[in-house]
């Protein structure tokens, strides 16, 4: 992939279609931004999929209800590899959104886990096993903000644009090391088990928040209410 044209935004169903036109069984390396920390209701801001050769973007803030649906399904297509880096979260926050089941699943981080890798992330596994600079990581970035900057762009790319690279590497040692059909059955319990909980909210989660325990009784009682009420007025 050249420096040059590094990735494309794609911003039609039209281009959507064209793009996912691929020779039968190309695997897909995907990726999701969401906004965790901005509000209290998280959601998905940018989706990058990449081929070995190519990033492209997609901005779900600019796609209607439905437009996507090409997308959706090629990920719920068993026949199509997706290849994810610490998918959990990427799925189930797919899945929250949109409600997609997405299947045939390779995650590199999981893979490393089985090899028994000094370290798992996916700078660290880029750089020892390819050879490879990522971009320093953008920090708590709010991924709701447009537009997006150029070092914000750069991060979201190098998410995706080696993990075919990096898939072929990890592959090819659990096979080599018996360790192909374990994984192949974490991959599909993975798959499987990352599906989004609308109950999720915890009624005593205020608890937890800072300097909390540290209220008399009263306070306590106010910040108990507080917190519930604005899982109320979330939720409206």
């Amino acid at each position: 992939m050249s420096d040059e044209a590094r990735y494309t935004w794609l911003e039609t169903r039209e281009a959507l279609v064209d793009w996912l036109d691929r020779p039968e069984g190309e695997a897909l390396a995907v990726d999701t931004e969401s906004d965790h920390g901005q509000g209290s209701q998280v959601q998905v801001c940018l989706i990058q999929l990449a081929t070995p050769d190519e990033v492209v973007m997609l901005d779900p803030f600019e796609w209607e209800h439905g437009a996507l649906q090409p997308l959706w399904d090629v990920l719920g297509d068993d026949s199509r590899l997706k290849i994810f880096h610490a998918g959990y979260n990427d799925l189930e926050e797919l899945d929250r959104d949109w409600g997609i089941d997405i299947r045939n699943v390779f995650d590199t981080r999981t893979a490393a886990r089985f090899l028994g890798t000094q370290r798992s992330g996916l700078d660290w596994l880029l750089e020892e096993w390819l050879g490879i600079e990522v971009p320093d990581d953008v920090g708590w970035f709010d991924w709701g903000r447009r537009p997006l900057p150029a070092r914000a762009i750069e991060y979201a790319i190098s998410d995706v644009r080696h993990l075919h690279a990096l898939r072929n590497r990890l592959a090819d040692e659990l096979r080599e090391t018996d360790w192909w059909e374990p994984f192949q059955q974490q991959s599909e319990y993975l798959a499987r088990e990352a599906v989004h909980d609308p109950d999720d909210f915890e009624p005593e989660g205020w608890r937890r928040i800072d300097r909390g325990p540290n209220l008399n009784r009263e306070g306590k009682r106010a910040l108990r209410a507080l917190y519930r009420w604005r899982q109320t007025l979330c939720e409206a």
